[in-house]
């Protein structure tokens, strides 16, 4: 496995969205001087704050206090899955860093440092193919990991204004589901659409044919 994390570059565009954080991991496992010289800022300062080193004993070529700000970044990560597939998919969807930190009512620097270590997708979502395969990935089986799945491909294939429109019924199931964290599928109620979408045995590849699944409110801004 750090095999394989040796050879993950920001040059490749198939590379995972979190590439720098698992850089800065297959970092702080290794000796530092030795191994990650030639690493990029961002991923430096995460192997020093993973370290929890003082800034003041940082070397030079890393981005000085900005600590805090890294820290913020990483804790954001241990949100619940359903907000991170929110905060993904407005981040996906090419709005400013300041407007997702609006919407998610967080702090810009959070924000931004997020993107950097654990979703870097920005820079090429031009590239429909690496986006589709490295990024979205195909149709999981039903359950959570299928919201992250319809969440990003609305961001990416629609639009800010769907995913605005899409937003409040991904919220509903994360209230609902909070309520009850350890029965969060028996926690919706029967007459959930989202649910019922998620849970259903499969779903259409084709964009328009899946968003007629989703619930009226949400194909009326689509």
């Amino acid at each position: 496995m750090l095999l394989l994390l040796a050879h993950i570059t920001q040059n490749d565009p198939y590379r995972s969205p979190d590439w720098r954080f698992e850089r800065a991991l297959y970092c702080y496992l290794r000796d530092f001087h030795r191994h990650c010289n030639d690493e990029d800022l961002p991923t430096r300062q995460a192997v020093w704050v993973l370290r929890g080193c003082p800034e003041e004993l940082q070397p030079e070529g890393v981005l000085r206090n900005q600590s805090d700000d890294v820290r913020a970044g990483i804790k954001l990560i241990e949100s619940p899955p359903e907000i991170n597939y929110l905060r993904q998919a407005w981040l996906l969807s090419g709005i400013p860093i300041g407007e997702v930190a609006t919407r998610m009512n967080e702090s810009t620097t959070a924000i931004d440092w997020y993107e950097q270590l654990f979703f870097d997708v920005r820079h090429r979502r031009s590239d429909e193919s690496a986006i589709r395969d490295a990024v979205i990935g195909h149709l999981p089986p039903p359950g959570r990991p299928r919201l992250r799945w319809i969440t990003l491909r609305i961001a990416y294939e629609v639009g800010p204004d769907a995913l605005e429109a899409y937003a409040p019924a991904l919220q509903t199931l994360i209230r609902r589901g909070n309520s009850k964290p350890d029965d969060f599928w028996h926690s919706l109620s029967e007459g959930c659409e989202l649910a019922q979408l998620v849970s259903a045995p499969d779903l259409p590849d084709d964009i328009g044919e899946l968003l007629e699944l989703l619930p009226a409110h949400c194909q009326a801004a689509t």
